[in-house]
């Protein structure tokens, strides 16, 4: 019996092993075939590692940086790499200061220190590594390093900047806390799959958004006079929902509410979409409300007795351009109409009510901003920016959905904000003109953080948090 149970055990032991061995590959950082994406304040960009080169007997890949949609045969090349057991080396190719440098050493351990180059310092710098996780990649798992700010993973390298200088604290903080950098994707070009992050890519796969679907949104009313938006509360609630057949034709109910209850609202409007066009229904005529299929040099005519017409005269509007762009996790096509506010496929307009498309525009000093879109329990859309503490009944759970509430406990001298979880590394305090006014790392592990004050003008302030990962918990204060 003895035996028999020493048998199951060794047996156990050795399949956890093969399967951990299976589990667990290298996967080095140095490889072709691979897009690694960038976003940022300082705009979008993708990077590569495309051929060979060699350089004093030693060879290199060459690493490309470039803005177009994927990589072009005139996108010049200025630094090369290269990885030896686990040890990642680069190189310029251009100017006076050729030497090699070591960026990346992914053989290091828990408590192990290392000199590693910052491309931005120029200099070497000391590295401790703090903590070793295995993370899980696809179908395979990887080894994740943590250093004091920053966390770097096999395959994928830092999280934070560019590919080449994303293992040290070098930035958001040099030159300024406002400027800021993340991997937002790792695309495998060959077999199409996300390495890192789910979407991004050039050339990902369009697909059109409906306008006419079930969902509801919210506006939001401000007074055009206060410049900062914090008197806010007027919102107002639409829903596109049921159905009811007119002449053959099936529509569904456009409904507005004050409350969170569609059933308590009142029907504005009938509507339905066909071919990427938007039909009003007033009476027994159906007027033009969008085209999605608008191009520029197109023009767009609302007739003078259309209900979404108020003034009265045939309109022709002529598109100044269209883009495709992402915003709400989605590709969407932007429609530019001369006078008017821009249309975003599958929302309608941001600075103007539903029904008031053809008012003429005047962007945020309409007072109107459109602030979410909700798909059953999907939050397709959020532009939360002004009213990130405000908890309206309607949208909290859309608010803490996406952004937790901060509690924020005032002494003469200092806010101090209590962390809604750990993994939070910077903490910054920005006047609402978006000049900064203090900025400070957090320790991973830390609880709260206290922010003085008592240098500060009185007025209305905005405390944010980042995490690795380029999320971010934004809150407004008043500081007396």
């Amino acid at each position: 019996m003895k035996r028999l149970l020493l048998l199951i055990a060794v047996s156990i032991v050795w399949s956890g092993s093969v399967l951990q061995a299976q589990e667990y590959e290298y996967v080095p950082l140095v490889r072709e075939g691979v897009e690694w994406g960038y976003t940022g304040d300082l705009g979008d960009y993708r990077c590569q590692i495309k051929g060979d080169t060699i350089i004093d007997g030693t060879t290199y890949k060459k690493f490309y940086r470039y803005t177009t949609c994927g990589l072009q045969k005139n996108t010049p090349c200025y630094v090369v790499v290269r990885e030896n057991d686990k040890k990642v080396y680069y190189r310029e190719i251009t100017g006076d200061d050729r030497e090699e440098r070591l960026i990346y050493d992914f053989s290091l351990e828990k408590g192990d220190m290392a000199i590693l180059y910052s491309r931005s310092f120029l200099d070497y710098m000391q590295i401790d590594v703090r903590y070793v996780d295995t993370i899980q990649v696809g179908s395979t798992y990887r080894k994740k390093l943590e250093y004091p700010f920053h966390d770097v993973i096999e395959g994928i390298g830092g999280l934070k900047n560019d590919w080449l200088v994303a293992a040290f604290d070098i930035a958001p903080c040099v030159p300024d806390c406002n400027v800021w950098i993340y991997l937002s994707y790792v695309k495998n070009l060959v077999t199409g799959e996300y390495e890192y992050g789910n979407k991004g890519a050039c050339g990902d796969t369009y697909a059109y958004d409906p306008y006419v679907k079930d969902c509801n949104f919210g506006f939001y009313h401000h007074d055009p006079e206060d410049r900062y938006i914090w008197d806010i509360d007027v919102f107002a609630h639409y829903y596109i929902t049921g159905e009811k057949a007119v002449n053959g034709k099936i529509y569904k109910q456009f409904v507005e509410s004050k409350s969170c209850d569609y059933a308590s609202g009142t029907e504005i409007a009938l509507i339905r979409e066909e071919d990427k066009k938007v039909y009003l229904l007033d009476g027994e005529k159906e007027w033009l409300w969008y085209d999605f299929t608008l191009e520029k040099g197109d023009t767009i005519t609302i007739e003078s007795a259309s209900p979404l017409n108020p003034s009265g005269e045939k309109l022709k509007i002529p598109v100044v351009n269209t883009d495709t762009f992402e915003i709400g996790g989605k590709l969407r096509k932007r429609i530019y109409l001369r006078g008017y506010d821009t249309w975003i496929e599958g929302l309608g307009t941001e600075n103007r009510l539903p029904l008031h498309s053809f008012e003429p525009s005047c962007g945020m000093d309409c007072g109107d901003k459109l602030y979410y879109q909700r798909i059953g329990d999907k939050i397709s859309y959020l532009d939360n920016y002004f009213i990130h503490d405000l908890l309206e009944p309607c949208t909290s759970s859309v608010l803490d959905t996406q952004i937790e509430t901060l509690r924020i406990a005032r002494t003469p001298d200092a806010l101090i904000v209590t962390l809604p979880g750990t993994g939070y590394r910077l903490a910054e305090l920005t006047e609402m003109t978006g000049r900064l006014a203090w900025c400070a790392y957090l320790d991973s592990e830390a609880e709260g953080v206290t922010i003085p004050t008592a240098t500060l003008s009185p007025g209305a302030y905005i405390v944010t948090l980042s995490n690795d990962r380029g999320e971010r918990i934004v809150q407004k204060v008043m500081i007396k």
